[in-house]
């Protein structure tokens, strides 16, 4: 945090699990930002190798280390321990961009009916990898609109109005997140903003999981549809 006085703006909860290759990366990109209100708070997830001390290797980061529950208990984690008024997350893979902090904050702070903005990504393959098979080619180094913990932002109270992150869902729980904030008609907008360079390499969550991930993403517009009616006959 480069702002030890007061509270900071921003928390961003970065969860990683046997994240060596990627982490260090990662991290130098959010502590190469110039904003001057922000706290980094790594979730170890159990891991096994070197992550632990490549990010205890920041000082100014705040690691905290729990056994393997799965990425959406480490979010879960990152959020109980932040202080910012406002959160953003990191994969440990991905890559921050310059700025994001500054016009985040401009947005969010113009705009009190907004509780959860959503930037746009870059996706790249990570050199000597092959392409995951569910991603067109035309979708790399493309500018776009993207939706998931990586591209969002929340107002802190968010979470108090929509709850945490379902440990049930290994892979796919931001989306599940996400519907559930919609159904409960917290402002959420999608803006022009590049937030993350996203990495494709051979251990994404979602390359390593497929067909998991579709039976997740049925599950939850089921268990969506049911909510609903729920609320109808109320």
């Amino acid at each position: 945090m480069k702002e030890k006085n007061r509270r900071p703006a921003f928390s961003v909860i970065v969860p990683v699990f046997n994240g060596e290759k990627y982490i260090g990366e990662a991290l130098s990109s959010v502590f190469a930002d110039p904003f001057d209100s922000f706290e980094v708070i790594v979730v170890d997830d159990g891991s096994t190798d070197n992550t632990a001390k490549i990010a205890r290797s920041f000082p100014e980061a705040r690691y905290h280390y729990q056994p393997n529950q799965g990425v959406a208990v480490a979010v879960n984690t990152g959020i109980g321990i932040a202080s910012g008024k406002y959160i953003s997350f990191l994969g440990s893979d991905d890559i921050w961009m310059p700025g994001r902090f500054a016009r985040s904050f401009e947005v969010l702070e113009s705009r009190p009916d907004l509780q959860i903005i959503l930037g746009q990504l870059i996706m790249f393959l990570e050199e000597g990898c092959i392409k995951p098979k569910n991603i067109p080619e035309e979708w790399l180094e493309k500018q776009m609109d993207s939706a998931g913990t990586g591209v969002m932002t929340a107002r802190h109270t968010v979470f108090e109005h929509v709850g945490l992150f379902n440990p049930s869902y290994r892979a796919g729980s931001d989306t599940e997140w996400l519907l559930r904030a919609k159904e409960l008609r917290a402002g959420i907008e999608s803006v022009p903003i590049l937030f993350i360079r996203r990495r494709l390499h051979e251990n994404n969550l979602s390359s390593i999981e497929p067909g998991q991930a579709k039976a997740n993403v049925f599950n939850m517009i089921r268990e969506s549809v049911i909510r609903k009616k729920k609320l109808n006959e109320q």
